[in-house]
C-alpha cells in the first residue's frame, strides 16, 4: 500500500487529511513535503498501528498536528498522547531523529533503546518532554546504560529536576552516607542528580565534569530493618486508605523493607483508595523497586491496572512480569494479593501454597471461588475441613472437579454458570447436599443423579442463559424421591409436561416455570401439599386452566407470578 502519486504534485503542501484502506509500506513521499497537520485514518480499525509507522509519522520534520483518528495504538500508549507529543517536538524545532527518539521512548522500547547507540544528552533532553511516559522512560534507559557512580564520604550533590523521593528523604539518605544535597551546583559541587523536568539545568554542570547520578543510584537503605516487612505489608494490604498512608510515611523516611514490593504496586494499582494514596505508593514503588521490575510494569500496565482483567488476562500478565522482571518479582506471592486463583492452580506446583490461598479464601464453613476463570481445583480442596457450602458458579469447568465428591460434609454446591452437559455420576458420594444448583449450564437431559441426594431441599436446574436453551424432554417421575424437596427451579426449559409425582412432594413451596413451553399448566398443580409460590411468567400456556388454577391457589393464600 502506498499513498496516491497526485498528492505530491503540490510541493508545498501543509495540510492534508487523508484515509487510506490499510498501512502504508513506507511514507519517504510524505518527507518532501513541507506538512504541518496531518490527520490519517485507516479502514480497518481493528489492526494495531505498526512501531515503525508510527515512528516515521512522528518524525516528520516540519509536523506540528498528528491525528491519528480512531487507529488501534500500540499496547499501553493513549491516543491522547499523541498530539501533546508532537506539539511540544514542534515547539522544540526538534531534527527528526529526536523526534523518533522520543515516539521510541513513547513506545516503551527500552531494551532496544540500551541496545543501541543512544546518546546521555538525547536521553537527558528526553527529561524535559511535555509527556510523562516518554520522561518515564527516558529515565529507565538512563538507569540501564548510565554505570552506577561512586558517592564517597564528604560529596557534594546538586539536584536539578523532580525526584519519586520526597527532597528530605534524600537529603537524610546521602547525609547518613557522609555525603550532602545541595540545590545549586557550586565550586565544591562533585555529582549531579538529575530528575525529571531538569530544564536543561545539567548541560553546564555536567560539562564542567560533574559526575552523573540518577535517583536509581541513590542509598535505598533506611531504618527500617527486614522485621518490619510483615507490618508493613499488612498496612499496604489494607483497604483504609488511612493504614495505607500510614505504611507510605513509615518507609518515606525509614526506607522500603525488602520483600514488600509486591504489596506496594498493588497498593497504587487499587483504584477503591485515596487517589493522594495511589499517588504516594506509586512514587515510592518506582523509586525504590528493582529496575527490571518498573520496566516490567512500565512496558505491560501503562495506562491499565492488573485489577481490571478477568483471571486468565491476568494470569497471562503476572507470567510476563515474572519473565522481564528477571526474577525480582514473585508471581505466586502476586497472584496470591490480587486474588488470580487460575495463576496459583496452573503455574505453582506446591500443594501447601494450593491449601494455604484455598483457606484464605474461605469464610467460615463457607468458600466462593466464583468468577475465577478456573478449569481445574488442586487436589488440596480436600484437605480444607469444615467446608459445608461450596460456590464454583461462573467458571470454565467441563465437569465438577472429582476433588470436589471428597467434601463429604458439603450441604450447598452452586455449579451455575459453567460450560457442562451432565451432572456426574460421583455427585451422589455428596450425601449431604441440600441445596444444588445448576443453572446456566448446558445440561441435555435431567440428571437422574440428583435422586441419589436425599437430603436434597433447592435443586436449580434453570438453563437459559444469553438466549440457550437446553432440551429437558420430560422430567423423570423418580423426582418423587425427593421427598424433602421444597424449592425447585427448572426455568426455561423444554419439557411440556408436567409428571403428577410432583404431588408425592410434601414439602415443595416454590416451584419455579417462568419461560417453560409447557402447552397446558395441569390443573392438579393447585393440589400440590405445601407449595407456597408458583413461577409461570413467560409460559405460553392456555390461559383458562392457567386462571382456574391461580384462583385455586390464591383461595389458599398461594402467590403466583404470571
Amino acid at each position: 500500500m502506498s499513498f496516491p502519486p497526485e498528492l505530491f504534485a503540490n510541493t508545498h503542501l501543509e495540510e492534508l487529511d487523508i484515509e487510506l484502506p490499510r498501512f502504508p509500506d513506507e511514507i519517504e513521499p510524505l518527507r518532501r513535503l513541507p506538512l504541518r497537520r496531518l490527520r490519517i485514518g485507516f479502514v480497518d480499525e481493528s489492526r494495531m498501528i505498526p512501531h515503525a509507522l508510527f515512528e516515521d509519522l512522528v518524525a516528520l520534520p516540519k509536523l506540528e498536528e498528528l491525528d491519528l483518528g480512531f487507529t488501534r495504538m500500540p499496547r499501553g500508549i493513549k491516543a491522547t498522547l499523541v498530539a501533546p507529543l508532537v506539539r511540544g517536538l514542534a515547539a522544540m524545532d526538534a531534527a527528526p531523529d529526536v523526534r523518533r527518539l522520543h515516539a521510541r521512548l513513547l513506545l516503551g522500547k527500552v531494551d532496544d533503546l540500551v541496545k543501541s547507540d543512544v546518546a546521555h544528552p538525547d536521553l537527558l533532553s528526553a527529561l524535559d518532554c511535555n509527556v510523562a511516559p516518554v520522561r518515564s522512560t527516558a529515565l529507565t534507559v538512563l538507569s540501564r546504560i548510565v554505570p552506577k557512580p561512586e558517592i564517597p564520604s564528604g560529596s557534594e550533590v546538586a539536584l536539578v529536576g523532580l525526584l519519586h523521593l520526597d527532597r528530605d528523604v534524600v537529603a537524610e539518605r546521602l547525609a547518613a552516607k557522609g555525603s550532602k544535597l545541595v540545590r545549586k551546583a557550586g565550586k565544591s559541587t562533585t555529582h549531579l542528580l538529575v530528575g525529571e523536568k531538569p530544564n536543561g539545568k545539567w548541560k553546564e554542570p555536567l560539562a564542567r565534569g560533574l559526575v552523573l547520578v540518577l535517583e536509581e543510584h541513590l542509598p535505598k537503605e533506611g531504618f527500617l530493618g527486614d522485621d518490619a516487612s510483615e507490618r508493613i505489608a499488612e498496612l499496604l494490604s489494607s483497604e483504609d486508605s488511612g493504614n495505607v498512608a500510614l505504611a507510605i510515611e513509615m518507609m518515606k523516611s525509614g526506607g522500603v523493607p525488602s520483600g514488600v514490593f509486591e504489596e506496594l504496586f498493588l497498593a497504587y494499582q487499587r483504584t477503591a483508595l485515596d487517589d493522594k494514596v495511589r499517588t504516594a505508593a506509586k512514587k515510592l514503588f518506582f523509586a525504590h523497586a528493582p529496575l527490571e521490575l518498573r520496566t516490567a510494569v512500565e512496558k505491560n500496565l501503562r495506562g491499565t491496572s492488573i485489577f481490571f482483567s478477568g483471571g486468565t488476562k491476568t494470569k497471562a500478565r503476572i507470567k510476563t512480569l515474572v519473565k522481564e522482571s528477571k526474577g525480582t518479582l514473585d508471581g505466586t506471592k502476586l497472584a496470591i494479593l490480587v486474588g488470580c486463583l487460575k495463576y496459583v492452580f496452573d503455574e505453582v506446583k506446591d500443594p501447601k501454597v494450593h491449601l494455604a490461598c484455598l483457606e484464605k479464601r474461605r469464610n467460615g464453613a463457607e468458600l466462593s471461588l466464583i468468577k475465577k476463570e478456573l478449569s481445574r481445583l488442586p487436589n488440596a480442596l480436600a484437605q480444607v475441613e469444615g467446608v459445608t457450602k461450596l460456590d464454583l458458579s461462573a467458571n470454565h469447568f467441563a465437569t465438577i472437579p472429582d476433588v470436589v465428591f471428597e467434601l463429604g460434609d458439603l450441604g450447598s454446591l452452586d455449579v451455575s454458570s459453567n460450560p457442562f452437559e451432565e451432572l456426574p455420576r460421583a455427585l451422589a458420594k455428596l450425601q449431604k447436599l441440600e441445596r444444588l444448583s445448576s443453572s446456566g449450564t448446558r445440561l441435555r437431559a435431567f440428571p437422574s443423579v440428583v435422586f441419589s441426594l436425599p437430603l436434597l431441599r433447592r435443586l436449580d436446574l434453570s438453563t437459559e442463559r444469553y438466549g440457550l436453551r437446553c432440551p429437558f424432554s420430560e422430567i423423570p417421575a423418580a423426582i418423587e424421591s425427593l421427598v424433602n424437596l421444597e424449592e425447585l427451579s427448572l426455568e426455561a426449559h423444554t419439557f411440556t409436561t408436567l409428571p403428577r409425582e410432583l404431588l408425592a412432594l410434601p414439602k415443595l413451596r416454590r416451584l419455579n416455570l417462568a419461560s417453560a413451553e409447557i402447552k397446558e399448566l395441569p390443573e392438579w398443580v393447585a393440589e400440590l401439599p405445601a407449595i407456597a409460590e408458583l413461577d409461570v411468567r413467560w409460559v405460553d400456556t392456555d390461559n383458562a386452566a392457567l386462571d382456574r388454577v391461580e384462583q385455586e391457589l390464591a383461595s389458599r393464600g398461594v402467590l403466583v407470578l404470571r
